[in-house]
């Protein structure tokens, strides 16, 4: 009897396909039944994926109330809300709108991150708008970082030196899918040319979608 291997290939490829969408789907289920508050049942899901261990079922359960952040307290999540102006906030959402040019161009959602890094301290105005926005927050993230630097803690930024570039990027997610996975804020390019590991000392957060965008989650 003749062995037609492409065929056996090819069927072999259809199953491990298989395996996989069925495994991402069970995944995410256990992820709805998080947000749901039904831990026992995501429990179950993740176990049988090999998983041991997950994160608090509060964790993902929307707030019930909003709390507001103190005032003046460095070093702990701040938020802040009509930061930009409304013209600012305004050519965001129509440059960043499911749709627009940018993600095309990028070929959004890419098999790898990228970002853009922008010199905060270069004497000619920026061109783009998210880096406009960027001088606009650049003053209030060094006012609330104040105490971050040393010799800081004055509270009026004073003894701060200025922000020297920011690195941004951007997302788009449905409502369905607007979660992020949880990372480690860093400067790829140099974790990537071997210089090690180095975190920001300010990192911020500008939501352009509205309330049905997913929380933000910060840990210590």
């Amino acid at each position: 009897a003749r062995l037609d291997t492409s065929s056996t290939s090819a069927k072999l490829k259809q199953a491990a396909g298989r395996v996989a969408a069925g495994a991402t789907a069970q995944h995410d289920l256990a992820l709805l039944c998080s947000r749901q508050g039904r831990g026992s049942e995501a429990d179950r899901l993740l176990r049988a994926l090999g998983m041991r261990h997950r994160l608090s079922v509060s964790i993902f359960a929307p707030p019930s109330t909003a709390t507001p952040s103190p005032a003046g307290l460095c070093g702990a999540p701040i938020v802040l809300d009509g930061v930009l102006p409304p013209a600012v906030i305004a050519g965001l959402q129509r440059a960043l709108r499911p749709g627009a040019a940018f993600w095309e161009e990028h070929g959004y959602p890419t098999p790898c991150f990228f970002s853009y890094r922008h010199d905060l301290t270069a004497s000619k105005p920026p061109l783009l708008l998210v880096e406009q926005a960027a001088r606009l927050l650049q003053p209030l993230m060094e006012r609330h970082a104040a105490d971050l630097y040393p010799g800081g803690g004055g509270g009026d930024g004073s003894a701060a030196p200025r922000l020297r570039t920011v690195e941004w990027w951007a997302h788009t997610r449905s409502s369905r899918r607007a979660h992020h996975q949880l990372h480690f804020d860093l400067d790829e390019a140099t974790l990537l040319s071997g210089g090690g590991t180095r975190h920001p000392l300010v990192s911020s957060v500008l939501y352009l979608g509205g309330r049905k965008a997913a929380p933000t989650m910060v840990t210590t």
